[in-house]
């Protein structure tokens, strides 16, 4: 009988002929431990497919994946002690792919700045240059509202990949207090910026605050354990 593995999961599924293809990860190799073609992804099929993972001797420590209704109820009722974290990459998407949004229509707006300016250049009348001096002002402004969004967000959204971080930049472990006291902050200003999709991104997200900490909780914890056999200096 083989030995029983230790693994964290990453947990998604992909879709073959509109049917989901379960597939869980193991977070440390990036192994796939098991694929299974799935009629369905409700939470009693997630956790049959949990517990052929355990009767295969692989325990689950703990699973980062999506908010799938289905996927995380199937897991805390195959693996009641495990530890389920959200994954940064779902938690943030919108809020990425709305700052690339930002950029395309940033150097969109950049460009339609420069068309302006040649073709006041090349006005021939007063009563052609007032309208192309009027028309470039206003591709101007557009192009400098459009800049100082994308900035804004980017700027922001950079700081938050940094937040999100275990170790500061200095190798300090991070602790959960200064973490969630740095996303509190952030998620408040990224609210306030000025645009209609901005409150309906953010407002599940700063519900979950208590679960994207969890990380740093767990190395906190993993810490107090290692300081126990190993010097703080060391």
């Amino acid at each position: 009988m083989g030995s029983t593995k230790v693994v964290f999961y990453l947990r998604d599924e992909i879709f073959a002929t509109h049917k989901p293809i379960l597939v869980p990860v193991d977070a440390k190799s990036t192994t796939i431990l098991k694929i299974e073609l799935a009629s369905e992804r409700s939470a009693p099929t997630w956790k049959a497919h949990f517990e052929a993972l355990d009767d295969h001797r692989f325990h689950s420590l703990g699973m980062a994946s999506d908010r799938g209704v289905g996927l995380v109820a199937g897991y805390h009722a195959a693996c009641q002690e495990a530890l389920w974290v959200s994954d940064q990459f779902h938690e943030f998407h919108d809020l990425f792919t709305l700052c690339r949004q930002w950029e395309r229509k940033a150097y969109g707006a950049i460009g339609k700045a420069d068309d302006a300016a040649q073709k006041f250049d090349h006005a021939k009348s007063e009563a052609t240059l007032q309208k192309r001096l009027h028309q470039y002002e206003q591709a101007c402004q557009a192009c400098e509202q459009a800049i100082a969004q994308y900035d804004q967000l980017n700027m922001l959204l950079h700081l938050l990949r940094e937040t999100l971080q275990i170790c500061s930049p200095f190798g300090q472990l991070r602790t959960v207090e200064a973490v969630r006291s740095e996303l509190t902050l952030l998620f408040s200003m990224i609210g306030e910026i000025d645009h209609t999709a901005i409150p309906k991104i953010m407002k599940p997200i700063q519900a979950h605050i208590d679960d994207i900490v969890v990380p740093f909780q767990q190395a906190e914890a993993i810490q107090a354990q290692l300081l126990e056999v190993v010097p703080r200096q060391a």
